[in-house]
C-alpha cells in the first residue's frame, strides 16, 4: 500500500481517498489546487497496512473508488468518519451478483497487457473523457498493475466480506467495468 499526500497543510480536517486498482496520483493531482483540506491518497494495494496518519485529525472524510472500496472497508474496520462515500465499488468486488464475475476478474489478470490496459481505460472513462484524460492516466507499469490485481484477488477471496463503513454509495450510470 502506498500513501501520498496530495495536500498537507496540517489542518484538523482530512480527506482520505482510497484510489482504484492500478491507479496513482496522476489522474487526481488537480485536487491539490485551491483545496484547504489535507488530502491523503492511498493506492497500490499489493500489501495492506494500518494508516497511522489518521490519529492527527479531528475530522476525517473518507472517499473510496472501485476496488479501493473493499480495501478501505478492510483496513479501516470499526472506524467512524464525518462522511464516508463508496464510488463505483462494492464490499464483494469478486462476485457473480455484486461485483465482477470471478471468471472475468481472472481473465483480466491472465490477459493484462498494454492493449488490455488501453481497452480498460476506454471502458472506465468512455471515449470522450478518455481522450481528455489520456495525459493523466497512471504512470504505472503493466507488471505493477498485474501484481496488484493478483494481490487483490488473494485478499478478496481469502477474507470475509468486510463491514460496511460507508454512509453513501454512488454508482455511475455508464460504468462499463
Amino acid at each position: 500500500m502506498k500513501k501520498l499526500w496530495i495536500n498537507k497543510h496540517n489542518t484538523s480536517e482530512l480527506l482520505l481517498f482510497f484510489n482504484g486498482w492500478g491507479m496513482d496520483e496522476k489522474p487526481f493531482k488537480h485536487l491539490a489546487a485551491d483545496n484547504e483540506l489535507d488530502i491523503l491518497m492511498i493506492y497500490d494495494y499489493t500489501s495492506l497496512e494500518d494508516i497511522e496518519e489518521l490519529k492527527d485529525y479531528k475530522t476525517i472524510h473518507l472517499a473510496a473508488w472501485s476496488l479501493g472500496v473493499f480495501v478501505a472497508a478492510k483496513v479501516l474496520a470499526g472506524k467512524k468518519f464525518a462522511s464516508a462515500v463508496a464510488i463505483n465499488g462494492t464490499l464483494k468486488p469478486i462476485d457473480e451478483n455484486e461485483g465482477i464475475a470471478p471468471a472475468i476478474f481472472q481473465g483480466t489478470i491472465d490477459s493484462w497487457s498494454e492493449v488490455a490496459r488501453m481497452k480498460f481505460n476506454r471502458r472506465m472513462c468512455g471515449i470522450e473523457h478518455g481522450k481528455q484524460l489520456k495525459a493523466n492516466f497512471p504512470d504505472r507499469s503493466i507488471e505493477s498493475q498485474k501484481s496488484e490485481l493478483i494481490a487483490l484477488q488473494e485478499q478478496i477471496t481469502n477474507s470475509p466480506v468486510p463491514e460496511n463503513i460507508f454512509q453513501h454509495a454512488l454508482v455511475s450510470v455508464n460504468d462499463k467495468i
